[in-house]
């Protein structure tokens, strides 16, 4: 059995390592407190020196935030980039600039200036100018008449040569004065003539029905011949190129001028005056007037030599 001093002894061993344990523990305690206070104000340090960087690139501009590397980049890259952005920007500078200048200004520069076509063009006015003083201070040369005689003896002579199977043709293909003259009346005839006969006989033949529209002209209605026309009309007298040919130029030129004033009045009478028709009969007039009878008479017997034509 150990005694009470060994016990005592023992007690007051361990109690020292108790303590000693004990301030060991709280050395270590309070180390481990100071390194973590260490560490928290480290990091606050750097948190609130990295605000401080943040606000410092906020305040400064863009251009000065590049970084070496992109301005590496950027000089690698090709002229053609180069160029177009510096193209870009004098046409930005050139519009800021045009967005500066007065108005008034800029109308002043944007007024037109001479072609060279109108400097050519009061050129060449001043050239005709020039020309046209000299040429009047020349003596004008006398202009040589036109030969109307030869020329139309020649058309008349080449549509003589021409070959016509019919009298009708050769005065309507070579416009004769003649020729002329029975067109003109062939086309208004009713006007000047009474064709046929108002006093004829009116007798209508036995089997025969008159012929609406043809006076003088009878169609037969019977078994024996039907749909006969039976025409009784002077056939001498009918209005026709043969019969109107064979008239001299100064009766046709009386029919006509005969005809041509009675389908003018009855032209005013139901259209009334100042038509387009009327006007073209006056005309019609006033060259039947001036007809030569004598002379259209020669130049158509020449033309039926000619052709070989008797009428």
């Amino acid at each position: 059995m150990p005694s009470a001093r060994q016990e005592s002894g023992t007690n007051r061993e361990s109690r020292a390592y108790g303590t000693s344990m004990s301030d060991e523990s709280s050395s270590e305690e309070e180390e481990f407190r100071g390194s973590e206070d260490d560490n928290i104000k480290a990091s606050s340090s750097a948190a609130a020196q990295s605000s401080d960087d943040d606000r410092d690139d906020d305040d400064e501009p863009i251009a000065s935030l590049k970084t070496p590397g992109l301005n590496t980049d950027n000089s690698r890259s090709s002229p053609r980039r180069n160029n177009s952005k510096a193209s870009i920007k004098y046409d930005e500078e050139s519009d800021d600039d045009d967005d500066d200048v007065p108005l008034a200004n800029l109308i002043k520069k944007k007024e037109p200036k001479r072609s060279l076509s109108a400097a050519s063009n009061a050129s060449n006015g001043s050239a005709a100018q020039k020309k046209k003083k000299t040429t009047s201070d020349a003596p004008k040369a006398k202009k040589a008449k036109p030969e109307t005689t030869k020329s139309s003896t020649a058309s008349s002579s080449s549509s003589c040569n021409k070959k016509y199977e019919f009298a009708s043709e050769a005065f309507y293909g070579t416009e004769c004065v003649k020729g002329l003259l029975v067109q003109r009346l062939l086309c208004r005839w009713w006007y000047a003539i009474d064709w046929p006969k108002k006093h004829a006989s009116k007798t209508v033949p036995v089997d025969y029905e008159p012929l609406d529209g043809f006076p003088g002209v009878y169609v037969c209605t019977t078994a024996s011949n039907p749909g006969h026309l039976l025409d009784t009309r002077n056939m001498d007298e009918c209005p026709s190129f043969q019969n109107f040919a064979k008239k001299h130029a100064s009766e046709l030129q009386s029919l006509l001028q005969v005809a041509l004033q009675e389908q003018k009045k009855q032209l005013v009478e139901v259209e009334g005056s100042g038509t387009s028709t009327e006007k073209g009969i006056e005309a019609m007039i006033k060259w039947t007037n001036k007809v030569n009878p004598e002379k259209a008479e020669k130049e158509a017997a020449k033309i039926l030599k000619a052709s070989k034509f008797k009428l």
